[in-house]
């Protein structure tokens, strides 16, 4: 495989997710705490331990804490703190809340004074696995701009800050800034402290949810400033003013890699002339904010980017703003986007709206007019016997937990649903990601987020292969058939071996187990009736009659919780009906019930989201953009299932 096809970025989510010293064992998880941590469950344990000098190990937080931290401010995250808490499965992490908006000490120009609830006040400092929840998720713009964390990089360095929820800080949830104060380079005095490039890594901000920050006039999930750096990497970002902001002093930037940006948004000003803000953005320093320079150094690349909205009829949302010219340079490549090309994601605005240039911009090769939102596969990815769902979006890999948790980043990959599948390759009780790269060599990562192990290698196209179990030890093999012979390598390690003789292509077949025996069958339309070859080994035998010739409109999935495959098509009701084991005539499966964006089950993803034994059916509901889920346990109407915006 080529180095370019997998990971050809920098990628500091994966070092950023190394392990905590041994001590202490809590939680389902099996998270193992330092010795000396502090456990709080309480605003007055968590308070002591932050504002405690003395202190700089792990504070953690369990997941079940629901704690108001309303009327504190500015608390300090010390030299070498771990604020933890657990935020895995479906666990959403320890829920940390404010609901203070009251404006305390103007200063001169009489404004109120700002706060953030946490302040990073040292070095080497990390925030993980908790939710963290501002005071307001409203756009007004008279609101308090309180952040959720802010780091002054001219005093301090090195904070991680990976695997949390922030939503609802007017202000951002999350404050990088600096000492500079001026427009232009040459103006800085020296000796000035400011970041340069090399160092954004010593600001992390990765595998976030950061959503609904959407104050007008600022309502940021991130924000960089005053010669601050920060590397905002496989974050999912939904319903800001902006995801990533910058105020384009001197020798500030941002690398913003891997990231999912999801199209939630508000309309600003409303009437008729709102406007959407855009994803990403780069502040001018000229006359508001536009032309004159516009900081040093942006790297935007690997982001799937989703929401284009039109507004005032001509004018699209912009992946990226970039409103004066930044120093070195500002680099927007190996995107995807729906927008339909350059021109619609990529704004140059001097304050006219349309800059004929700025210096050092380069925008590379981007995808555009892809939405790969609906290229969804499941798996139980974690082990805990619930199917999650996986999304390959083109540039890096999310996870929802039993289709109830948002995204969760899991690791960079450019492929699609198209060149993955799902099986597993080894034992270690969870489904694993299978890739076939260009050079014909097949990878898996196990589960889904292990790094790329070699299994073989074949010359036969991705769309020709199957998976599935033939052999019944628990491993997936996979399956070819070149019109004359059924082959297969077993657990994708051996060479091609003859598993039987037919004039059947992958085409012409389906895959399950009808008989409950742990092998994989394979289903075909032979001799006129619905047959299957157990185990794909020996002769056709009879399934049941011909109940539909239509192949290509049938689904395979254990609808009844009895080990054994079913087979399901949409009626002419726009109801699903089934035959159990493929062996009966057709019954109701579900009725339509009004849904009729739900009746064709092909449509769907199918996955046991709840652990009871029976396929579930997902799909996102056009109106909420969430999950909803069907159970035949449950009833014929598919119900809200995700917790959060989904695309």
């Amino acid at each position: 495989m080529k180095k370019h096809e997998f990971a050809p970025i920098l990628f500091a989510f994966a070092a950023a997710c190394g392990p905590l010293e041994t001590g202490v064992a809590v939680g389902e998880a099996g998270l193992v705490l330092p010795p000396g941590t502090r456990i709080v469950n309480s605003r007055a344990a968590l308070v002591g331990a932050l504002r405690d000098a003395s202190f700089h190990g792990t504070i953690y937080v369990p997941p079940d804490a629901f704690i108001s931290l309303t009327g504190e401010r500015n608390l300090p995250l010390r030299e070498g703190v771990t604020l933890l808490s657990q935020r895995e499965g479906t666990t959403e992490g320890a829920w940390l809340f404010t609901n203070d908006l009251e404006a305390l000490n103007p200063n001169s120009e009489g404004e109120p004074e700002k706060y953030s609830l946490f302040d990073v006040q040292g070095n080497n400092v990390r925030v993980e696995g908790l939710r963290l929840q501002g005071p307001s998720m409203s756009h007004d713009s008279t609101l308090l701009g309180v952040r959720g964390i802010e780091i002054d990089t001219s005093r301090f360095r090195n904070l991680v800050v990976i695997n949390n929820e922030l939503y609802g800080w007017p202000g951002a949830a999350i404050s990088v800034t600096g000492a500079v104060d001026q427009d232009r380079p040459e103006e800085v005095p020296m000796g000035t402290v400011h970041m340069s490039r090399a160092e954004a890594g010593q600001v992390l901000i990765t595998a976030n949810h950061i959503h609904h920050n959407v104050r007008d006039s600022s309502g940021y999930g991130v924000v960089v400033g005053h010669g601050a750096y920060a590397t905002v990497e496989g974050n999912v970002f939904d319903f800001n003013r902006h995801a990533v902001a910058c105020d384009g002093r001197p020798f500030t930037g941002y690398i913003a890699h891997l990231n999912y940006v999801l199209e939630g948004g508000y309309c600003e000003g409303g009437g008729t002339w709102g406007y959407y803000n855009q994803h990403f953005d780069v502040h001018g320093r000229g006359a508001g904010g536009y032309g004159g320079y516009a900081g040093e150094y942006f790297d935007i690349s690997y982001n799937t980017v989703r929401g284009e909205q039109m507004y005032d009829g001509v004018m699209t949302r912009p992946a990226l703003m970039l409103r004066g010219s930044p120093s070195v340079g500002a680099y927007f490549n190996s995107n995807v986007l729906c927008h339909d090309d350059s021109g619609e994601a990529v704004r140059l605005d001097d304050g006219s709206l349309f800059a004929s240039a700025f210096s050092n911009v380069f925008i590379g090769t981007n995808r555009y007019n892809l939405d790969p939102s609906n290229e969804l596969l499941t798996g139980d990815f974690d082990g805990d016997g619930k199917d999650d769902v996986l999304l390959g979006n083109g540039t890096a890999r999310f996870v929802s937990r039993a289709g109830q948790t948002s995204w969760r980043l899991i690791g960079g990959s450019p492929y699609r649903r198209s060149e993955i599948a799902v099986g597993r390759f080894d034992s270690n009780g969870k489904d694993d990601v299978f890739v076939r790269a260009s050079d014909g060599g097949w990878y898996f990562s196990s589960a889904a987020s292990g790094p790329l192990t070699r299994l073989g290698s074949s010359g036969v196209a991705m769309s020709e292969l199957r998976f599935g179990d033939f052999d019944g030890d628990g491993l997936t093999d996979i399956f070819r058939a070149d019109g004359t012979k059924w082959w297969v390598s077993w657990s994708g390690r051996s060479t091609w071996s003859a598993l039987n003789t037919s004039v059947g292509r992958v085409a012409d077949l389906r895959f399950g187990d009808f008989d409950g025996d742990g092998t994989t069958d394979v289903f075909s339309l032979s001799g006129g009736q619905w047959s299957y070859a157990r185990g794909g080994k020996g002769s056709w035998q009879r399934l049941n009659s011909l109940l539909s010739s239509d192949l290509s409109s049938l689904v395979f999935a254990d609808f009844d919780g009895d080990g054994k495959s079913d087979i399901a098509q949409r009626d002419s009701s726009n109801g699903w009906r089934y035959s159990q084991r493929g062996q009966t005539a057709w019954r109701v499966l579900r009725t339509a019930s009004g849904q009729t964006q739900f009746a064709d089950p092909r449509l769907v993803v199918f996955g046991d989201f709840d652990g009871d034994g029976t396929a579930d059916a997902l799909r996102f509901d056009t109106a909420s953009r969430r999950f909803v889920r069907w159970s035949s346990r449950v009833g014929d109407a598919f119900a809200a299932w995700s917790r959060h915006d989904m695309r």
